[in-house]
């Protein structure tokens, strides 16, 4: 287990559409469908390296080159002209170029429909096939379901329609960044494909490797939340950028104050954005005296 960061969170629009944007992110009316996307595309992927499904003819050899570096598998030898190869061909685009964003949920959606795997049932799938899933089902189990004993004819069976994602006080900071498909096909620990993992990718792109944060909103209205190991440093950036996004803003002007505060005692460190200094505490020998050499910003920013 993770020694755990807190942080405390003082952001603020600068204008009125600005911090509609912001208040959106925690009062569960902003569109989150990650989850149902990434299902919807790992599911895509299951079937064409068992075969379920196979590109369209009309598939240039070049994707097929760049699809077989991430899985040898998915460079099936296999041709059909159905719309359902069709969509696999569009997916194989996808999962070597696109990412996972509220403005292309839609487009990943309509992909997947157009597969039909969404009205095949498991016991409806041929049987050497459904043998080559449950074989691929061992190595990706744990991290397309969360759970270590489950059968993959249970995760197959999910519905097309999913329930909304979003929830108060909620935040996932995967949704302040493009997320590429390869690599949340690939899963948290990886190893089905040639790329990076989710592991990787969150470390790298937000600074912390579990992503979801249970938000309370302060007395003095800052955001405070734990984090695993170190602060989120990248939501200094991201978040302001998502904001400018939403409001399709481009002409420099600043959309969001922001501020971070953070400590983690048993690292001994305490920061305010990108500044991090030495943090200790002290307790005498009956536990019952205790001190700190807190800064008094951060003090403040958790009362």
């Amino acid at each position: 287990m993770p020694n755990w960061c807190s942080n405390a969170l003082f952001i603020s629009g600068t204008t009125d559409e600005a911090q509609k944007v912001i208040d959106s992110l925690l009062d569960g009316s902003i569109e989150l469908r990650t989850n149902e996307m990434v299902y919807k595309m790992r599911k895509m992927f299951l079937s064409g390296v068992t075969g379920l499904l196979v590109p369209h003819t009309t598939t240039e050899q070049k994707l097929l080159d760049e699809v077989g570096l991430l899985h040898p598998n998915l460079n099936s030898q296999s041709r059909s002209s159905s719309p359902e190869s069709l969509a696999y061909t569009e997916f194989l685009y996808e999962l070597c170029h696109g990412n996972i964003t509220p403005e292309n949920y839609e487009h990943i959606n309509r992909i997947y429909l157009a597969s039909r795997l969404g009205q095949k049932w498991y016991g409806d799938i041929p049987k050497p096939i459904r043998k080559r899933l449950r074989a691929v089902w061992k190595t990706c189990r744990y991290d397309y379901s969360g759970m270590f004993k489950v059968d993959i004819s249970a995760w197959w069976s999910k519905p097309n329609v999913w329930e909304p994602q979003q929830q108060p006080e909620i935040l996932d900071l995967q949704l302040l960044v493009e997320l590429p498909i390869k690599v949340m096909v690939n899963g948290f620990n990886g190893g089905l494909l040639r790329c990076s993992t989710e592991y990787d990718f969150n470390c790298h792109h937000i600074g912390i490797k579990w992503t979801e944060l249970e938000v309370t909103i302060l007395e003095n209205g800052n955001w405070s939340f734990d984090t695993p190991w170190s602060p989120p440093h990248s939501i200094i950036e991201l978040l302001p950028r998502f904001v400018e996004k939403q409001l399709s803003s481009n002409d420099g002007e600043e959309l969001v104050d922001i501020t971070l505060y953070y400590y983690e005692a048993g690292c001994a460190f305490q920061g305010i954005d990108h500044d991090v200094y030495a943090y200790i505490e002290h307790y005498d020998e009956d536990g019952e005296q205790y001190s700190s050499n807190m800064l008094p910003e951060i003090t403040a920013a958790f009362n």
